[in-house]
């Protein structure tokens, strides 16, 4: 990620897992839920 700039990597590759990652990541955050789960063991 420190490698990218407005022009894309610096070494000419595709930026789609960077892509990717910014779309996980939002997702994630994102997420909201009604209620809080819990777990029974």
């Amino acid at each position: 990620m420190c490698d990218f700039g407005p022009d894309g990597l610096s070494s000419g590759a595709s930026p789609d897992r960077l892509d990717a990652l910014v779309w996980a990541l939002t997702h994630l955050m994102l997420e909201t839920r009604a209620e809080p789960r819990i777990r029974r063991l």
